[in-house]
This record gives structure tokens, C-alpha cells and sequence, in this order.
């Protein structure tokens, strides 16, 4: 699961959608696919999702709370985060990456895949914890499924993030993201596969769906809105400000529908009254 003003919005819309049922598969693991390594705590994804969804799915008893799998917090003081050297905060990051890493196989077995990863985008185009030109999205080793990010561009400085491989094993990997700030981002990754200086353009999965409306969609040509190589784009046709489209969405997807794209390859996707979808 992801934070974000676009990631936790479509939480808090599950939490009140009257249809979801008991969670009764696997541990989910939640809590942020990127997390604030670090005592402020209100800048934790995992803080963010329990109050927008999850800790309301524990309370009314649906979802047990072991299920929830948070990253690993930085238990420092303040002090010694600010004093800490280079070294020495790279050696907290490396060690909740492992612990966290742990966590996911002992949870999901020796090559763990999440049923679903959920993703916003940035105006600077980096997705989960990856951002422009830091390294950590062009980690290609499929051994290495968590790592740890310091000096990241938007606070908080310190995070631990799914890499770009454990992402990929995804069975249905969903990217949101709305409003024309994000216009360029949304061009920036449907414009080249892989490139370092757009991360999201990274994202990938069995399933690959982009969900974005039709102002962060405004920079892309029809060309590209056509094109099977951009993988699919479903957005919402009506104004975004309300986001009454992701409730729409969440309400009605019970109702499945044809076709998708993952990197040129068809799909089934999810579709749901005020969205379309374009090739």
C-alpha cells in the first residue's frame, strides 16, 4: 500500500465502501510499500493508512491486527539522528531494509509477491520511495527487495521502500494519480520505460494499471493515449477535485470488465461507471 495524498484518499474511500468483506487471505502487507524511518510519526504511511482504513477494518473485527506488517521505525532520539554520521544512518537504513526483507519472505515465502501493490506518483514523477536520479529505482538485483533511502528529496529524509524487483512480482500493480501538477510526471513515464530521471516508469507487474484523470493525463498526445506501448490509462472523465470518480470506482468494481494492458500484453482490468479507458 502506498501514502500520498492520491494513495491514502482511495483508503479512506474503501473504508467507506459498503462492500468490502473480511480479510480472510494471506497477511497483507501494508502500512506503506514506503515508509518514514524516523520518530515522526505522523509522516508514516503506516500512521496515515491505519487512520484512513485499516484501523477500522481491526476495530469492526474484519482484518486481524497481525495482518498488518508496518516497516520497520527508526527508534532513535532526535538527537541522535542529528548528530548520527553518514555511516552511521546508512547502517540503521541497511538494517530495517533487512529486517523488513525478512519479514516479507518469512510472511510471503522465498520469492514473495503481493496480490496487490498500490502506488501514487509525484510531480517529480518517483513512485513508492524512488525518486529522480537517487540510485535506489535502477536497483536491478532480484535478491534485494527492500532498501533504504537517505536524503530523499521530500521529507522525510529518511525511508525504507520496496525495490523496483519486488514491485515487479506484484500480481496487479495499481498507480494513481491525479490533477494537472502531475501532467508532466504522468508524460515523463509513459514516455520511456526504465528511465532513471522518471521512476514511476519503473512500474511494472503481472497486471499493470495506471489510473489517473484527465488532468494529469493533459500532456499526453492522442498518439500516445492510442499507443499499446504505453501500457493501458483509464481515468475519470468528470472534474477531479471531489475524487467522486476513485468513489465511484471503489463502490461499483465488482463489475469487471475486458481489457488491459501490461507492457503491450492483455489483461483484465477493473472498470467501473465514469472512467474510460483509452489504448
Amino acid at each position: 500500500m502506498t501514502g500520498g495524498t492520491d494513495g491514502i484518499y482511495v483508503l479512506k474511500v474503501m473504508g467507506e465502501s459498503p462492500w468490502p468483506r473480511p480479510w480472510t487471505g494471506p497477511a497483507c502487507t501494508c502500512g506503506g510499500a514506503t515508509n518514514a524511518c524516523g520518530r515522526r510519526q505522523r509522516d508514516r504511511n503506516a500512521k496515515q493508512a491505519r487512520e484512513a482504513w485499516f484501523g477500522k477494518l481491526i476495530e469492526d473485527g474484519r482484518m486481524p491486527a497481525e495482518n498488518i506488517h508496518e516497516m520497520p521505525a527508526d527508534g532513535r532520539s532526535d538527537d541522535e539522528i542529528t548528530t548520527a554520521t553518514p555511516e552511521q544512518t546508512d547502517a540503521v537504513l541497511a538494517a530495517a531494509a533487512a529486517e523488513y526483507q525478512r519479514e516479507l519472505i518469512e510472511q510471503l515465502g522465498d520469492k514473495p509477491s503481493l496480490d496487490i501493490a498500490m502506488f501514487g506518483v509525484g510531480p517529480d514523477a518517483h513512485f513508492a520511495s524512488l525518486f529522480p536520479d537517487h540510485g535506489e529505482a535502477e536497483i536491478n538485483d532480484p535478491h534485494v527487495l527492500v532498501v533504504g533511502v537517505r536524503d530523499s528529496p521530500k521529507p522525510p529524509p529518511l525511508r525504507v521502500t520496496l525495490t523496483v524487483p519486488m514491485i515487479a512480482h506484484s500480481k496487479h500493480t495499481w498507480v494513481f494519480t491525479s490533477e494537472e501538477r502531475k501532467a508532466d510526471a504522468v508524460r515523463a513515464a509513459f514516455a520511456r520505460r526504465n528511465n532513471p530521471h522518471a521512476p514511476s516508469s519503473y512500474a511494472d507487474g503481472e497486471e499493470l494499471l495506471w489510473l489517473i484523470d484527465e488532468d494529469a493525463a493533459s500532456k499526453l498526445s492522442k498518439s500516445r493515449k492510442g499507443s499499446s506501448e504505453q501500457g493501458l490509462m483509464a481515468w475519470y472523465e468528470r472534474s477531479p477535485a471531489d475524487h467522486r470518480g476513485l468513489r465511484d470506482f471503489f463502490h461499483t468494481s465488482r463489475n469487471q470488465a475486458s481489457i488491459s494492458l501490461r507492457s503491450s500484453v492483455a489483461h483484465r482490468v477493473w472498470n467501473a461507471p465514469g472512467w474510460s479507458t483509452r489504448w
